[in-house]
């Protein structure tokens, strides 16, 4: 094999095992339940979540964003969902 085909050989190989980005939504929470953590945002994302990864209090009208590494079939995991109360500014990236 020659230097070349090596080379494309490595960088290929590195790159499927290069972990998936993390990306993130927000959206206004307009109803949920909070013995659950079942939340619906103002987009109809209606999301059922562990409690133990919501950073702030659902309130109505709050801003909620979503932190996930996603797939191109949705979700493949979400890593936490922090809870803006109304009237703040959104929560930094």
């Amino acid at each position: 094999m020659n230097l070349r085909a090596c080379a494309c050989a490595v960088l290929l190989l590195a790159g499927l095992s290069a972990p998936a980005a993390a990306d993130q939504f927000s959206a206004k929470l307009t109803a949920f339940n909070p013995t659950t953590g079942l939340m619906i945002l103002n987009d109809r994302t209606t999301l059922g979540v562990d409690k133990k990864i919501i950073e702030g209090t659902m309130e109505v009208g709050a801003t909620v964003t979503v932190h996930f590494v996603g797939t191109e079939n949705g979700f493949e995991r979400i890593d936490k969902v922090v809870i803006t109360p109304p009237g703040s500014a959104p929560a930094a990236k």
